[in-house]
């Protein structure tokens, strides 16, 4: 495994997507090109990465617009 390779693995357990063992199963399946991507965002990841978007809640229940 490769530092890049580790990188990736510790971005995608960090976000909660893969227990240690599944994210180095992952990768193993990842073409080059995959791998070359991931990375690319794993390498930002410290800036805050949003994996995916989630309403967001005021206290009053309703939703509202985060940014």
């Amino acid at each position: 495994m490769t530092n890049k390779d580790k990188v990736i693995a510790a971005f995608l357990v960090s976000v909660g997507i893969f227990s240690a063992t599944q994210a180095v199963q992952y990768i193993q399946t990842l073409s080059i090109g995959e791998r070359a991507k991931l990375f690319s965002v794993a390498k930002i990841s410290d800036t805050g990465v949003l994996v995916c978007e989630s309403p967001v809640f005021d206290s009053a229940g309703d939703t509202k617009k985060v940014g």
